[in-house]
């Protein structure tokens, strides 16, 4: 199993669009052959997690996505859908960064 990082920064303002966008990824990301599931964060304000000497994110926004295997998830951003979907993300937010991990040890 793999796991997709993904951190996005909005544009200010257009919050609201851009959680609508993450949705319409996320929905066709869920059609595909391979995908378990997904989660979106929103991180908490700056002064809580400076008051709790916690690190601070870099992005409001990270979403994870789980997939049995990364040739899988290739095989979904080789997709023509894959663009048609995430070119919204892209249009609201002024960053996105991503990342991919394997899976070591999994807790229930």
């Amino acid at each position: 199993m793999i796991v997709l990082n993904v951190y996005i920064e909005p544009i200010k303002g257009s919050e609201d669009d851009l959680k609508r966008a993450i949705s319409g990824w996320i929905e066709a990301m869920s059609q595909q052959p391979g995908y378990i599931s997904a989660h979106l964060f929103k991180k908490f304000p700056d002064d809580v997690l400076e008051s709790m000497d916690a690190k601070i994110p870099e992005s409001e926004y990270e979403l994870v996505a789980f997939w049995l295997t990364e040739e899988q998830r290739l095989n979904w951003v080789a997709l023509p859908i894959h663009d048609e979907v995430f070119a919204p993300v892209l249009e609201l937010s002024e960053n996105v960064e991503w990342t991919v991990h394997n899976v070591d040890q999994e807790w229930s």
